[in-house]
C-alpha cells in the first residue's frame, strides 16, 4: 500500500475561487500525490487563473477540456489524464464547493485498497456541518421512482425523507450516494467504463453506481467520517432553475431508458410527465418569485 498512489480530480466551471479553496485545503496532504484540476471551458478566466496560481506546484496539473461536455465529460477527461500521467490506485473525484480532512481522505483510501469496496464516500454534511437528510440511497431509482419526481408534491415528500447512518457498523454497503465526493479503486473505474457522457448534468449518482453494482462491485459509505458540502452552489451559481429542472428530466429519462431498459408505452409516459412537470415547475416558479416563496 505503501506504493499505491492517489489522484484526486476536480472539476471547474467558471468557479476558480471555489475550486482554489478546496485545492489549497488538500495539496499537503500526503496521501494524495497528485491533484488535477479540469478546466471545462470556463466562459471567465479561470483556466488562466488556476494555471498561474499553481504553476510552481508540481504537485497540482491544471489541464482544460476541448469542449464543456458536462460532469461526466469533464470528471472523465480528468481521470484519464491522471491514469496516463500517474498511473494512480485510487482515484478520487470532488466537486470544488467540498471539504473534507486528510483522515477522511486516507481511511477512504485505504478501504478502497484493503477491502472489497470499488467507491467509498463519506457521510456529506452542510455548509452547517449538520448531517444532511439523505447521505444514501438503499435503492437505485426505479421507472415510478423517477417518473412521479416530475410532480411538485412528490418531490417535497421525498426530500423531507430521512436516511438514518447506521452508526454501529464503520462502513454500510449502500446502492447510491451523493456525487460531491467518490473515491474510486481506479481498477474498477476502468472496468466499468468512466462515467457514462450521454448526460450533460444530474443522474451520475445512479449511472456510477448501477453500473459498478451490475459488474458485481461494493459501494460503501464510512460511517464515522463526514466532509462538508455547500450544496450544489457551483450548479446553482452557473445554471438557471428552470434549465436544471430540464437538465434532470432529460438524465431521468437516458438512465431509465439506457440502465432500466424501459421501452414503449412506459418510456412515453416518462416523456409526457417529464413535459408536465417542465410546465408545472415553470408555474410554481413564476408563482414562488411572485410571492417571494424560497422552493419548488
Amino acid at each position: 500500500m505503501n506504493n499505491a498512489k492517489s489522484s484526486l480530480i476536480v472539476l471547474n466551471y467558471n468557479d476558480y475561487d471555489m475550486t482554489q479553496k478546496l485545492v489549497d485545503n488538500v495539496k499537503n496532504y500526503e496521501s494524495i500525490d497528485t491533484i488535477v484540476i479540469v478546466d471545462n471551458c470556463s466562459t471567465n478566466q479561470s483556466y488562466y487563473n488556476l494555471r498561474s496560481y499553481y504553476k510552481n506546484n508540481i504537485k497540482v496539473h491544471v489541464i482544460k477540456t476541448d469542449k464543456n461536455g458536462g460532469y461526466s465529460y469533464g470528471n472523465n477527461y480528468g481521470i484519464k489524464y491522471a491514469i496516463d500521467k500517474f498511473n494512480p490506485s485510487v482515484i478520487a473525484v470532488a466537486n470544488p464547493d467540498v471539504l473534507f480532512t486528510e483522515e477522511t481522505f486516507t481511511h477512504a483510501r485505504d478501504t478502497v485498497l484493503l477491502k472489497s469496496y470499488a467507491m467509498v464516500s463519506a457521510v456529506m454534511h452542510d455548509s452547517d456541518d449538520k448531517e444532511v437528510l439523505q447521505p444514501y440511497w438503499s435503492e437505485l431509482p426505479s421507472y415510478k421512482f423517477d417518473l412521479l419526481m416530475n410532480f411538485v408534491w412528490f418531490r417535497r415528500k421525498i426530500y423531507k425523507e430521512k436516511h438514518w447512518v447506521n452508526n454501529q457498523r464503520e462502513i454500510m454497503d449502500v446502492c447510491m450516494m451523493p456525487g460531491s465526493l467518490y473515491i474510486f479503486n481506479t481498477d474498477a473505474l476502468k472496468k466499468i467504463d468512466f462515467f457514462d457522457e450521454g448526460v450533460f448534468l444530474f443522474s451520475e449518482e445512479a449511472i456510477i453506481s448501477n453500473k459498478l453494482l451490475k459488474n458485481g462491485y461494493k459501494i460503501g459509505l464510512m460511517t464515522k467520517y463526514s466532509y462538508l458540502h455547500m450544496h450544489s452552489y457551483t450548479i446553482k451559481k452557473s445554471v438557471k432553475e428552470i434549465d436544471r429542472f430540464i437538465l434532470q428530466t432529460k438524465s431521468r429519462y437516458y438512465y431509465q431508458k439506457k440502465y432500466n431498459n424501459i421501452r414503449g408505452i412506459k418510456l412515453l409516459m416518462l416523456r409526457i410527465a417529464n413535459c408536465i412537470g417542465i410546465f408545472e415547475f415553470s408555474a410554481c416558479l413564476f408563482i414562488k418569485r411572485a410571492i417571494g416563496m424560497n422552493n419548488v
